[in-house]
């Protein structure tokens, strides 16, 4: 008798128990939730103070966009042959304005070997129009 009424106490308690666990998991992650939630608040507040100071924005202005102050002459210098810590350098995103970074791949693509222009023996036959020669303009009437 005794052991039926245990058994029924461990059925009867099984469910809250089991629930019980899953409600403190959930718990402990969205307390973990909560801690980096308000790092990131933190890291948002400072980047939003140092926005707020205007020569820093003045500094980013010019270090990013290149932007110079009135009266001032900027000059930009590519180098005609990169380094390779110049090549570590674009690879990493070093601050190197983009239309530098634009002419290297254009001069990167340019080494690259062209294609073989004859046609595939795999090919099969087009299906598009053929070219003809083309025919005589004519003179318009009253010209």
């Amino acid at each position: 008798m005794l052991a039926v009424v245990l058994a029924a106490l461990a059925i009867a308690l099984a469910g809250p128990l089991r629930a019980l666990i899953n409600q403190r998991g959930q718990i402990s992650s969205a307390r973990a939730n909560i801690e980096s939630s308000t790092a990131q608040l933190k890291d948002l507040q400072a980047q939003e103070k140092q926005w707020s100071d205007p020569a820093y924005v003045a500094a980013q202005a010019r270090e990013r966009l290149h932007y110079v102050r009135p009266g001032e002459v900027p000059y930009i210098t590519l180098s005609p042959t990169p380094t390779a810590a110049a090549g570590v350098a674009v690879a990493a995103g070093s601050g190197e304005p983009w239309y530098a970074q634009l002419w290297s791949s254009i001069q990167g693509a340019d080494a690259m070997p062209t294609p073989d222009p004859t046609p595939s023996p795999t090919l099969g036959p087009t299906l598009g129009p053929t070219l003809g020669p083309t025919p005589a303009p004519t003179a318009l009437p009253g010209t």
